[in-house]
C-alpha cells in the first residue's frame, strides 16, 4: 500500500507507461494541429500579383509603388521593367485591380493589395493572437479553478466551429471575426501539455516535451503541402484544416483524463485517486496500491477514537474554531500571488519577458517568409524544417541546465537577427536566407526550452495560471510581429530585425540576473515555495503535517 502523498502514488501507478504514451500521442496531435492553424495565414493572406485595370486605357498615369513613393512613368516602361503585365503597382484612385488566379488568398478575393486595406491583412494575422492573449488569462483562471480537461475541450470545439465558418466566408470582417474566435482554441495545446506534465515522471519531460514540439513543425509542413497543392482556393484549405480538429475533439473527450495532480492540490482526493487508479490499470499496475487520502482518513479515525487522549482532543477543539472557515472556504490562489515579493515578481516578469522575446523572433521570421528573396515554397520549407534540429540543441538542457541553455541560445539568435538585414546584397541574398534560418533555428530552440523550463519554476496551485501569463506575453509579441515586419525603415529595412535583437539581448540580461536553475529539482507546490525559490534560487518544499490533513477533511 502506497503512502498518502501524491508522488509515491504516482510512482505506484506508473509515472511513464502506456497511459503517459497516450497523453504523448494526444499532445503530438494537438500540437501539430496548432502548427497548422498558426501557419495557414502565410497562405490565406499571401500576396498575389495584380495590375490596375485603368492603366490599360491610359498611356500615362500617376502611380504609387509598393513603398508608397509617388512617381510618373509610361505604361510601356512599367511592363518592360516588370517583365509582366502584372506590374504590382498601386495606382492612385484605381477603379479596379485585376489579380492572378493563383495563388488564391484573401488579398485577391477582398481586394486588399493597396492603400489602407493592407492594414487589414496584417490585422487578420494579429487578431488570431489577440484572442490567444485574452484566453491566456480567462482559460488560466478557469483551468486552475475548474480543472484542465473541460476547459481544453470547450476551447477545441469553438476553434473547430469557427474554422468551419471561415470556409463559407466572403467578407474580410467576418473572416477576421472568425479567426479571432479560432484563436481562443490555441490554449488547448498548453493545457493538454500541463495534464501530461503533471501525470508523468519529471525526468523525461525535457525529452518528451521537445518531441511534442516537433509535431508543431509537422503541422506547419502539412500546411505548406496543403497550400502548394490547393493554390486555387483558400476556402478549401480551411475545409481541409477543419477535419483533424473535429477528430481531436472526439479523442479528447474519450481519452484525455483530468490532471490528478490538480485534483490533489484542490483537496479532491477521491477523484484524484480514481484517476491514478485508471492510470495504474492502463500501465498494468495494481490499482489497489493507490491510496491518496488514506493518511487523512487514518488521522481522522485516530482523532475520533482517541477520546482518552486529551492532547489530540484539545488539538481538534483548538483548530475547529480557529480554522474552520479557512478549511471549508479556502482562498483561491490568483496570479497576483506570484508578485507578492520583489524576488518572486522579478522571476515572474523575467519568465514573461523570455516568452515575449522568443515569440517575437519566431513569428517575425515565420511571417516574413514572403519578403525573403528566392522561391516562396522553398523558403517556407527551409524556415520550417530548421525547427527540427532545434530539438537537439534543447537536449543540452539535461547536460548544461535549463537556464544556461536558454539564454545562450537567445543571445546568439539576437546577434544573428542584428546581422541579417545587412547581408541582403551579399551572395545574391543567399547569405540573408542563411541568417534567417539560423535565427529561426535558435529562436525555436529557446522557445521550445521554455515549455520545459517554465512549468518547473511554477507552483502546482498556479502552474496553469503562470504558464498562461507567460503565454500571454508571447501572444503580445505574436500580435506585434506582423506589423513590425512591415516597417520599411533603416538601411536595408533593418529596423524590424534591430527590434528583434534588442528585445532578445534585454531578456538575456534579465534571465542571467534573476533566473533560477530547475534541472534535477522537484516540483514546487505552494506559493511559499515559489517565493523561497525566487529568493534563494533553491527548492525548499514546505510541508504542514497537521493543517494539510485537516483542511482536506
Amino acid at each position: 500500500m502506497s503512502k498518502g502523498d501524491f508522488e509515491s502514488n504516482l510512482e505506484a501507478a506508473g509515472s511513464f507507461g502506456k497511459a503517459q504514451w497516450i497523453l504523448v500521442f494526444m499532445n503530438l496531435y494537438i500540437m501539430g494541429y496548432s502548427g497548422w492553424q498558426t501557419y495557414i495565414p502565410v497562405f490565406s493572406t499571401r500576396k498575389v500579383d495584380f495590375y490596375c485595370i485603368d492603366s490599360r486605357n491610359n498611356s500615362k498615369v500617376n502611380l504609387v509603388d509598393l513603398y508608397s513613393n509617388l512617381q510618373t512613368m509610361k505604361l510601356s516602361e512599367v511592363f518592360e521593367s516588370n517583365g509582366s503585365e502584372f506590374d504590382q503597382i498601386c495606382v492612385d484612385h484605381c477603379s479596379q485591380y485585376v489579380y492572378k488566379s493563383k495563388p488564391d488568398s484573401i488579398v485577391s478575393e477582398f481586394n486588399l493589395a493597396c492603400g489602407s486595406d493592407t492594414f487589414l491583412v496584417a490585422f487578420s494575422n494579429s487578431i488570431y493572437f489577440i484572442a490567444c492573449f485574452i484566453s491566456c488569462f480567462v482559460s488560466g483562471y478557469l483551468c486552475d479553478k475548474y480543472g484542465r480537461k473541460n476547459v481544453a475541450f470547450f476551447l477545441i470545439i469553438i476553434q473547430c466551429l469557427s474554422t468551419t465558418g471561415i470556409i463559407f466566408t466572403h467578407n474580410i470582417y467576418l473572416y477576421i471575426g472568425l479567426r479571432f474566435v479560432a484563436g481562443f482554441g490555441t490554449l488547448t495545446t498548453s493545457i493538454d501539455y500541463i495534464i501530461f506534465a503533471e501525470s508523468a515522471d519529471k525526468k523525461i519531460l525535457s525529452k518528451m516535451g521537445l518531441t511534442i514540439m516537433i509535431s508543431f513543425v509537422l503541422g506547419e509542413f502539412s500546411c505548406i503541402l496543403c497550400g502548394y497543392f490547393i493554390q486555387g482556393s483558400w476556402h478549401l484549405q480551411f475545409a481541409v484544416l477543419a477535419v483533424p480538429g473535429y477528430v481531436y475533439a472526439v479523442l479528447h473527450f474519450f481519452f484525455m483524463p483530468e490532471s490528478a495532480r490538480w485534483l490533489h492540490s484542490q483537496k479532491k482526493y477521491a477523484r484524484a485517486e480514481e484517476v491514478l487508479k485508471k492510470i495504474a490499470k492502463i500501465n498494468n499496475r495494481d490499482p489497489l496500491t493507490i491510496h491518496l487520502y488514506d493518511t487523512d482518513e487514518n488521522l481522522a479515525n485516530n482523532f475520533q477514537n482517541s477520546e482518552t487522549s486529551s492532547s489530540t482532543q484539545n488539538l481538534i477543539e483548538a483548530t475547529s474554531d480557529e480554522s474552520d472557515s479557512d478549511v471549508r472556504l479556502p482562498t483561491t490562489p490568483s496570479l497576483l500571488d506570484l508578485f507578492k515579493t520583489v524576488p518572486s515578481a522579478l522571476l515572474t516578469l523575467s519568465g514573461a519577458l523570455s516568452w515575449f522575446s522568443a515569440s517575437l523572433v519566431y513569428y517575425g521570421l515565420t511571417y516574413d517568409v514572403q519578403n525573403i528573396g528566392g522561391d516562396f515554397y522553398l523558403n517556407a520549407i527551409l524556415l520550417t524544417f530548421t525547427e527540427i534540429p532545434a530539438w537537439f540543441v534543447c537536449l543540452a538542457m539535461d547536460k548544461f541546465g535549463r537556464l544556461r541553455t536558454f539564454y545562450i541560445s537567445l543571445f546568439i539568435c539576437s546577434i544573428a537577427c542584428a546581422i541579417l538585414p545587412f547581408t541582403a546584397p551579399l551572395l545574391n541574398g543567399n547569405l540573408q536566407i542563411a541568417f534567417a534560418v539560423l535565427g529561426k533555428f535558435l529562436s525555436t530552440g529557446a522557445f521550445d526550452s521554455l515549455y520545459v523550463y517554465t512549468p518547473e519554476q511554477l507552483p502546482t496551485v498556479l502552474r496553469t495560471t503562470g504558464i498562461t501569463f507567460c503565454s500571454a506575453a508571447a501572444r503580445i509579441a505574436s500580435i506585434c510581429a506582423p506589423f513590425i515586419i512591415e516597417i520599411k525603415a533603416g538601411p536595408y529595412n533593418s529596423v524590424p530585425f534591430i527590434i528583434f535583437a534588442v528585445s532578445g539581448l534585454i531578456t538575456c540580461i534579465s534571465v542571467f540576473l534573476v533566473g533560477v536553475e530547475t534541472k534535477d529539482k522537484p516540483y514546487i507546490t505552494t506559493i511559499e515555495e515559489y517565493q523561497q525559490l525566487a529568493h534563494t534560487k533553491e527548492v525548499k518544499q514546505i510541508q504542514n503535517k497537521v493543517e494539510a490533513p485537516l483542511s482536506g477533511a
